[in-house]
């Protein structure tokens, strides 16, 4: 037990809370033996919540303030960092921008999560909130950046434009049921959203009447370009796998079975996995692993 308690905290370490509330979360089936009941209006009592916030005077509110409404932050989120790529560039325009931190599990302080943030992606001037209790500011734009989030920005009454930054379908990364539903259903707020691309936007538009924008796809070319190619002296070919087991829309699972069947009828082929740490994993195949990278690297 003891090991397993260490192994929990230096994931917690590497990973954040994110991470390890996931990882719990889809072991509590298992866990019935404890006896422990679990509350399903505790679970989504933030969905039913009563509204929150002071009303806003449009004549004292500046136009350059937008709060924006994010998940919990883990290490190696892309959703994530794509929020605060454009928080940066709207900083760089003149904007005042709020982050407020909603849904469970919460970080200790909005102390630490600034800290985290500009650690694991880089310096924002974002002042930072968490939902504890404290009061919000007001703003002229709330901003809704995932399913759960929306419920907050629905609720909020200290705003005058709501709007939702979609970045997936997010009624897919479930199984059909409740969470499905309710991911749907923000769709329907009447919110006016900015979407990763064209097909998004048509879908939200076209599904449930959804006010769009799209928003092209870039890259930050200061990281991204050609390299020199090289080719290793040992004449194997490798496959590259982004292998993040506890986000499961990856499909980790199957991406190690057809792999492996590949190695099985090709034996020059060696794998390379990065994206998290897969050590407590059997590969059943040769492979390189690289873990979770840096921004940077």
């Amino acid at each position: 037990m003891l090991n397993k308690v260490q192994k929990v905290i230096q994931f917690y370490k590497t990973n954040g809370w994110v991470a390890v509330y996931r990882l719990l979360y889809l072991q509590l089936p298992f866990l019935s033996f404890l006896n422990i009941k679990q509350s399903i209006v505790k679970s989504y009592g933030a969905y039913t919540a009563m509204p929150f916030g002071e009303i806003v005077n449009p004549t004292e509110i500046s136009k350059k303030t937008i709060n924006w409404f994010i998940p919990p932050v883990g290490k190696g989120s892309g959703g994530h960092l794509n929020i605060f790529r454009f928080i940066r560039n709207l900083e760089n325009l003149g904007y005042q921008n709020r982050i407020i931190i909603v849904c469970p599990p919460q970080p200790i302080s909005a102390e630490v999560a600034k800290k985290n943030i500009n650690e694991w992606f880089f310096k924002i001037d974002a002042e930072v909130f968490i939902d504890n209790g404290e009061k919000i500011p007001s703003a002229y734009f709330a901003m809704a950046t995932e399913w759960r989030t929306a419920y907050y920005v629905k609720r909020f009454l200290g705003c005058l434009k709501k709007c939702y930054f979609v970045q997936d379908y997010e009624p897919w990364f479930y199984p059909a049921g409740t969470d499905s539903t309710l991911a749907e259903n923000t769709y329907r707020f009447g919110f006016n959203g900015f979407t990763a691309g064209g097909w998004l936007a048509h879908k939200l538009k076209s599904e449930f009447e959804m006010p769009t924008t799209a928003l092209g796809f870039s890259y930050d070319r200061d990281l991204y370009r050609p390299l020199q190619k090289t080719r290793k002296a040992d004449g194997l070919q490798r496959i590259f796998f982004y292998a993040r087991p506890p986000t499961l829309r990856r499909a980790f699972e199957l991406g190690i079975l057809v792999l492996r069947e590949v190695c099985l009828r090709a034996p020059n082929v060696r794998v390379v996995l990065a994206g998290w740490d897969v050590s407590n994993y059997e590969i059943p195949f040769e492979y390189e692993s690289f873990g979770l990278f840096e921004l940077e690297q």
